[in-house]
């Protein structure tokens, strides 16, 4: 998870939160994914899929989202790559905080509450990076961000993920 404030607005705890997520013929996981943002505790975002060109079902799966629900999405491009995605999702957020979500992936119901946690204390924080879990082969891997440090947002970028394993 990377996060970072705009330009736009300053960050509070209760700002409008932007979810980039870049997709690629993703058909078969992208439901899971964003159901896991539907479920969020945290109500004030914005989902934004920036499909890359898939060849499958991906953006009429999206499609049906956004007939449901009004913070959904669509912005759809020929294939240029996730790099360029991401670009074009921030290019087009509105929330005073940006989160990339994978399509592939999917995120716990308190995610984005615990994404606001650190601005309860240093309120101007300009980028808080965060860990993930990973489920592979019957074992759990912990990637743990390491705790609340004072960065230059270019210095944080740069600092290491600390492994732990979870059987």
């Amino acid at each position: 998870m990377k996060t970072i404030t705009t330009e736009k607005h300053h960050a509070t705890c209760s700002a409008l939160i932007s979810i980039v997520m870049p997709t690629y013929n993703r058909a078969h996981y992208i439901t899971r994914c964003i159901e896991s943002i539907l479920t969020q505790s945290y109500t004030n975002w914005e989902l934004w899929v920036i499909d890359d060109g898939s060849t499958d079902e991906t953006s009429q799966i999206v499609q049906d989202y956004i007939s449901k629900d009004e913070r959904i999405h669509l912005y759809a491009q020929e294939n240029q790559g996730p790099s360029t995605s991401r670009k074009i999702g921030i290019r087009l957020s509105k929330g005073a905080c940006i989160t990339f979500v994978d399509s592939d992936d999917y995120i716990e119901p308190h995610y984005l509450e615990h994404l606001l946690e650190p601005l309860k204390i240093f309120p101007n924080l300009e980028c808080i990076k965060g860990g993930y879990c990973r489920h592979e082969k019957g074992r759990t891997t912990i990637i743990r961000a390491l705790e609340i440090s004072n960065y230059l947002p270019s210095e944080a970028i740069a600092q290491p993920l600390d492994r732990k394993s979870v059987v």
